[in-house]
C-alpha cells in the first residue's frame, strides 16, 4: 500500500477552486438577493474571492486547532466568519452610503440581510473545511497504519531469517569437521564452497527478496556441500525457464534441499533423488523418501521458516504433498515465485 500526504493535497487542492468558484456565485448571488443590490461587477468578485479564502483559512485554523474535532469549534467557525462576514458588508455599505448619497442608510433589515447571508456562507465554507480536514486525518491514519506494518513486515523477516544461521552453521561445521580428519582433498573443495555459500549468506541476510537466478546459485554452493557429504548417495537436477523478473525469499531452495537431507536416510543402499523445475509460475522441488526412523529432533525452522516468510510477502501460499508415484513415495514442496510489484 503506498499512501501520500502529498497526492492527497494535490487532489484537494483541484477540487476546492471548483468548490470556492460555486461558492463564490452562491455568495455574490445571496449578496444581491438580501440587500437588493447587484454586486456583479469585477471588483465585487475579486472582493468575495478574497473573502472566502480568508473564511477559508480562519475554518481551517479553529477546526485544526487539535487533534480532535468538536461541535464547538464547527460553532465557533460559524460564528467567528458570520461575524467577520456582517462587519465587512456593514461596513461595504457604510462605504457606499458615504461616496454614494443616493443609498439609503443602514437599518435593522440590512443587519438582518447580512446575518443571514453570513451565516450561511459561514456554515457552507466551515463545513467543506472539516470534511476536508477528516479526510486527511483519516489519510494520515491510513499511512502511519502503512507505514508500521510494513516495518513490522521487515523486523519479522529479519527474525525469521537470522533463525536459519545458526542451525545451518552446526550441521554444515560438523560434516567439515570429521572430512578434515580423512580426507584432507575433499574437505578443501567442500570449505570452498562452504566459503562461497557463508559470503551469500552474509550478502543477502538483509534482503526480504532476492532474484531467482541469486537463489539457484546457492543452491548450486549447496548441492556441492551435498555431493562431499553422501558422493553417489544423492542426485540433484535442476532444470528451469524463463527465470528473468522472478524472486524468492533468500535460501529458499537451499531451505528446501536441506530439509531433504534432514529427514531422509542417504546412503549407498538408500539414494535420493531431487528433482527442481520450474512450472508456470511456481518452483517444483521433488524426491524420492527414504524417511528415517529415529530422526534427530527438529527445531521446527526449515519449511515453517519458509512458510512464515511467504505469508508475510505474499497471498500466494507454499503447496506441500506426499503422495505415491512410480511406486516411490514422493514428497513434493511447490514454492510461488514472486515479482517485485506483489511487494512493492
Amino acid at each position: 500500500m503506498n499512501y501520500s500526504d502529498k497526492s492527497f493535497d494535490n487532489k484537494v487542492f483541484l477540487v476546492i477552486p471548483a468548490v470556492l468558484g460555486i461558492f463564490l456565485y452562491l455568495n455574490v448571488y445571496l449578496g444581491s438577493f438580501f440587500s437588493g443590490q447587484e454586486y456583479f461587477s469585477l471588483q465585487s468578485i475579486l472582493f468575495k474571492i478574497i473573502q472566502l479564502y480568508l473564511y477559508w483559512f480562519i475554518s481551517e485554523k479553529i477546526v485544526n486547532l487539535n487533534d480532535k474535532i468538536t461541535t464547538s469549534r464547527f460553532l465557533i467557525s460559524i460564528v467567528t466568519i458570520a461575524t467577520i462576514s456582517i462587519v465587512t458588508a456593514a461596513s461595504y455599505k457604510q462605504y457606499l452610503i458615504i461616496t454614494e448619497p443616493q443609498n439609503d442608510s443602514l437599518s435593522w433589515v440590512h443587519f438582518a440581510n447580512y446575518a443571514t447571508h453570513g451565516i450561511i456562507v459561514a456554515f457552507a465554507v466551515t463545513l467543506l473545511s472539516m470534511l476536508v480536514t477528516t479526510m486527511k486525518k483519516q489519510q494520515q491514519v491510513l499511512l502511519r497504519n502503512a507505514l508500521l506494518e510494513k516495518e513490522n513486515i521487515k523486523a519479522q523477516l529479519h527474525a525469521l531469517q537470522m533463525q536459519v544461521d545458526p542451525h545451518f552453521l552446526f550441521n554444515n561445521f560438523n560434516t567439515l569437521q570429521s572430512m578434515i580428519d580423512t580426507k584432507n582433498n575433499k574437505a578443501q573443495s567442500y570449505l570452498k564452497n562452504l566459503s562461497g555459500l557463508f559470503r551469500q549468506l552474509l550478502y543477502h541476510r538483509d534482503e526480504q527478496l532476492i532474484s531467482l537466478k541469486d537463489d539457484v546459485e546457492i543452491a548450486l554452493l549447496f548441492i556441492n556441500l551435498l555431493k562431499g557429504r553422501f558422493n553417489e548417495a544423492i542426485s540433484i537436477e535442476i532444470t528451469l525457464g524463463d527465470i528473468d523478473g522472478f524472486y524468492l525469499p533468500p535460501f529458499t531452495l537451499q531451505i528446501l534441499l536441506e530439509n531433504v537431507v534432514k529427514h531422509n536416510r542417504i546412503d549407498a543402499r538408500h539414494s535420493i533423488c531431487c528433482n527442481i523445475c520450474q512450472f508456470d509460475e511456481f518452483i517444483v522441488v521433488k524426491n524420492n523418501c527414504h524417511t528415517k526412523r529415529n530422526s534427530y529432533a527438529s527445531t521446527g525452522i526449515g519449511l515453517y521458516n519458509l512458510k512464515s516468510r511467504y505469508a508475510l510477502l505474499s497471498e500466494k501460499r507454499i503447496g506441500i504433498e506426499r503422495m505415491e508415484e512410480d511406486g516411490n513415495d514422493t514428497f513434493k514442496v511447490k514454492v510461488p515465485l514472486l515479482k517485485i510489484g506483489m511487494y512493492d
